[in-house]
């Protein structure tokens, strides 16, 4: 599964509300909650870093973006502990 890697949560929310406008979902037209595009995974660290799980929707990708995805989260990526 693709993800695009952001360095903060914020800028990946930024991103993510951004195609949500392109896209014209509810939250963004007045009528509805559906704001984002496509999941976020944050890192559990002090200075977490955020991806997008683009699962779909890629036209809504820049061509940098298309070129950054990855295929895994990175090697020291840190997780939520199991409950």
């Amino acid at each position: 599964m693709p993800f695009l890697i952001f360095t903060t949560y914020e800028d990946a929310v930024a991103r993510n509300d951004q195609a949500g406008r392109h896209a014209g979902l509810a939250y963004h037209q007045g009528t509805g909650v559906t704001r984002f595009v496509w999941a976020t995974d944050v890192e559990d660290s002090n200075e977490p870093r955020a991806a997008l799980v683009i699962d779909h929707r890629q036209n809504l990708l820049t061509n940098d973006e298309t070129a950054a995805l990855v295929d895994d989260l990175p090697g020291d990526w840190q997780f939520h502990p199991d409950p």
